[in-house]
């Protein structure tokens, strides 16, 4: 009889193994089967794990178990059942704001001299969302009474609509993070106004930024080649960057408790890379298409796709950064100090 000691334990355990199986207890035990893996999985489950090893601390990128346990419990919930609708809502109304949202922006250009309206149509609009430029310059420029009145008041119900869905937003980061309270209808959808408000006033001067260079180095003249060459490497840089602060801000300041900007990084990765990866890879295949052929069924599509995408990955990066905050902060949340906290 051979003795084994813990030194070879993986020897140890294949001998103990055979000779289980010749055991007559053999046909009492169930193996366990590891359950088979999707791709869908695998993909996720690597591109959160890169992200967390940018945005983690040292000790736990050396720590691989915790690393993985990690991930595993972000793709959990992700892939939960009281999950399944959140991002899907938050789309629909993600797509109801978005064109009022342009069009504001694009109007808002127009006040100021120097055609920085015109630019924004035919060199960013028309780039990354085709068609969308013919449906902004079919806007009238001048408007008689009744289709003032229609326009506004459109533009308004849109506004208001956009305002309940950003609420919801409100509502479901606090309930991802398992805060005290989801808030207050009524002030989670004012917030989600101003929210709306601040993302347009946000685009308007991350737009006013860029065609103001854009005009600066004299690309408005170059050729289409220059001018191609000049945006998908200068506005995707650009675009990241603007998608990375904006993200930033808006996790910041949806919840209804203080979250640490340092607690936001894994969240506002995982968000911005594919929403900046779909922009300027998709922009640049569908300008190869004759999208005006579809008219605005192909425009609304786009869009549609666009915003699901960008919904998912930002739900994504908040289930990623609740995690994060209960792994290194804490498992508690602190409430804001605000004025009007005694109506939540």
């Amino acid at each position: 009889m051979k003795l084994y000691t813990n030194k070879n334990v993986k020897k140890m355990n294949r001998v103990y193994n055979r000779s289980l199986k010749r055991s007559l207890f053999s046909k009492n035990i169930l193996t366990v089967k590891k359950a088979k893996r999707s791709l869908l999985e695998i993909v996720i489950k690597f591109f959160i794990k890169i992200v967390m090893l940018v945005a983690v601390p040292l000790s736990l990128r050396k720590n691989k178990n915790k690393l993985g346990e990690l991930v595993g419990r972000v793709y959990k919930r992700f892939t939960s059942r009281d999950f399944v609708f959140i991002p899907v809502s938050f789309a629909f109304y993600s797509l109801v704001s978005f064109i009022p949202i342009i069009l504001s922006v694009s109007v808002a250009l127009s006040l100021i001299p120097g055609e920085f309206s015109t630019l924004f149509n035919n060199e960013i609009l028309k780039r990354i969302i085709p068609g969308l430029d013919s449906f902004i310059n079919s806007v009238p420029q001048t408007w008689n009474a009744k289709t003032f009145v229609l326009v506004i008041t459109l533009f308004l119900a849109s506004l208001f609509i956009s305002s309940s869905g950003f609420g919801k937003f409100t509502y479901s980061i606090n309930y991802i993070y398992k805060h005290e309270t989801t808030g207050n209808y009524f002030f989670n959808r004012l917030k989600g106004f101003f929210i709306v408000i601040g993302i347009a006033l946000f685009i308007f001067i991350s737009a006013l930024i860029y065609l103001s260079i854009y005009k600066l180095f004299g690309v408005h003249k170059a050729s289409e080649l220059d001018k191609n060459i000049y945006f998908y490497i200068v506005f995707s840089l650009y675009l990241m960057l603007n998608l990375y602060v904006g993200l930033s801000v808006l996790f910041k300041i949806s919840p209804g408790f203080i979250v640490p900007w340092s607690s936001l990084l894994p969240g506002v990765l995982i968000a911005s890379l594919p929403t900046m990866v779909f922009i300027t890879i998709f922009g640049y295949l569908t300008s190869l298409i004759d999208y005006y052929k579809f008219g605005i069924f192909g425009i609304f599509m786009y869009i549609a796709l666009l915003v699901s995408i960008m919904s998912y990955f930002m739900y994504l990066g908040i289930i990623t950064n609740a995690a994060f905050y209960k792994t290194f902060y804490s498992r508690y949340t602190t409430p804001k100090k605000i004025w009007f906290r005694k109506f939540y």
